[in-house]
């Protein structure tokens, strides 16, 4: 399978079909998917802040918009934890489950300014949710 580089949005079912091992798959019910709260809290507080630093110098969030978010800590542990494992990993493939549309809308932007930012990644966002809207 031929792997470009950037930001997809898929559906749960393209995610189905595709079982290529390059791919990994964060946030999924799957039992050796990596999921996000125990993978950040594997981090440490000084590279958690290093991180929340480089991802501020390629997108800027301000604290008021972060709180308009219903679930502004899962949200900011998601951007950690996606930039973490984009340092080390060029396919990730993750799943909008624990996202409200408001934050998943957000979300999107974010992971497309960071996935630019680093070139020559993959991210395949997996939409679970109703009113998907394809920017590939």
């Amino acid at each position: 399978m031929e792997i470009k580089e950037g930001f997809f949005e898929i559906t749960v079912k393209e995610s189905k079909s595709i079982n290529d091992v390059r791919f990994l798959r964060v946030n999924f019910p799957e039992k050796d998917a990596v999921k996000i709260h125990i993978y950040y809290s594997k981090l440490k507080e000084r590279e958690i802040q290093n991180i929340k630093s480089e991802i501020h110098t390629i997108v800027k969030l301000s604290d008021k918009a972060l709180n308009l978010l219903a679930e502004r800590e899962f949200f900011e542990k998601g951007l950690v934890v996606i930039y973490s494992l984009l340092k080390n990993h060029d396919f990730l493939m993750v799943t909008d489950v624990g996202f409200s549309y408001e934050s998943i809308d957000v979300f999107r932007v974010l992971l497309k300014k960071i996935i630019e930012n680093f070139g020559n990644k993959c991210i395949y966002f997996v939409r679970h949710k109703n009113g998907f809207n394809s920017q590939k």
